[in-house]
């Protein structure tokens, strides 16, 4: 169906660490996103998608800054938090105006004990639903020793004990 009526501008928030320890990150980030955008506006007319950024510095409480700015200037949703403290300090005004957040890079299990009024979505699963579906693969093959070698983080720990629990 062609849309034949006003385009309307849709603007799109982006949290990116642009400055900061996962600077490194920012430039890949941003080219993923605006490559995404380019496509859905090249497949239709009915919105005008526009990429708004804004730097969180890598540091959770620039971020809160960041999402405010954001938000303050109208945009639907925002794209970006890649760690548990960045998303939680940021979520404060997405949350007083319902903007729904979607994290690329986020897997903490944490996320979903997160008070954010349903609006935080990720789109990667969490360390402990990629070990479940782990030990029901382990589960499926009848493997009967099983060895666990893991980085000793949050994230290795989290995992490790999660695969032992389902296993």
């Amino acid at each position: 169906e062609v849309f034949t009526g006003t385009t309307e501008i849709a603007k799109i928030g982006l949290l990116l660490p642009e400055t900061g320890v996962y600077s490194d990150t920012s430039d890949d980030i941003h080219n993923a996103v605006q490559l995404a955008i380019d496509e859905i506006n090249s497949l239709q007319n009915r919105y005008d998608f526009e990429l708004l950024t804004s730097d969180t510095e890598s540091d959770p409480s620039r971020a809160r800054v960041a999402a405010w700015q954001l938000t303050d200037e109208g945009v639907a949703g925002i794209i970006g938090g890649s760690t548990y403290n960045i998303v939680y300090n940021a979520l404060e005004k997405p949350k007083e105006t319902s903007t729904p957040m979607i994290t690329f890079a986020f897997d903490s299990s944490s996320l979903t004990i997160l008070d954010d009024d349903g609006l935080v979505w990720r789109i990667v699963p969490s360390g402990t639903s990629e070990a479940a579906a782990l030990a029901v693969y382990a589960n499926i093959r009848e493997v009967e020793n099983i060895g666990i070698i893991h980085v000793d983080t949050a994230y290795g720990n989290v995992y490790a004990d999660a695969f032992t629990d389902a296993i």
